[in-house]
């Protein structure tokens, strides 16, 4: 989306890296049946990372309209830059969801939270 007129623009800090399962956890929570319930134990800090990451996704949905705007008005230097934002966010958001999911499967799979 960049602009071809004026001066250049200074470039974008990096995206944060993706945060991936652990596949020795992931690989533990599919072996744990479907309709079995679980006991998760989480800290304060598991839940944070849950609603961080519902929040993060819906600041990046808002960064993308505001991205839209400033496109549809010809500001292509702001849109580039909104664009950035909601790219950014939508990482972190995921990142806070994947690392809430992974505390919650390795408290099951490692800390004997199956259910009966």
């Amino acid at each position: 989306m960049s602009d071809q007129s004026g001066p250049p623009s200074p470039p974008l800090p990096p995206l944060p890296e993706v945060y991936y399962f652990p596949q020795q956890i992931l690989q533990a929570w599919v072996e744990i049946p479907q309709f079995q319930y679980i006991e998760p134990k989480l800290t304060r800090q598991d839940y944070d990372l849950l609603i961080l990451g519902l929040l993060k996704g819906a600041d990046a949905h808002g960064a993308l309209e505001n991205c839209l705007v400033h496109w549809s008005h010809g500001r292509l230097k702001e849109a580039d830059v909104a664009l950035h934002a909601s790219r950014r966010l939508n990482i972190e958001s995921l990142n806070s969801l994947r690392q809430f999911f992974t505390a919650l499967m390795a408290s099951v799979t490692t800390g004997g939270g199956h259910g009966g």
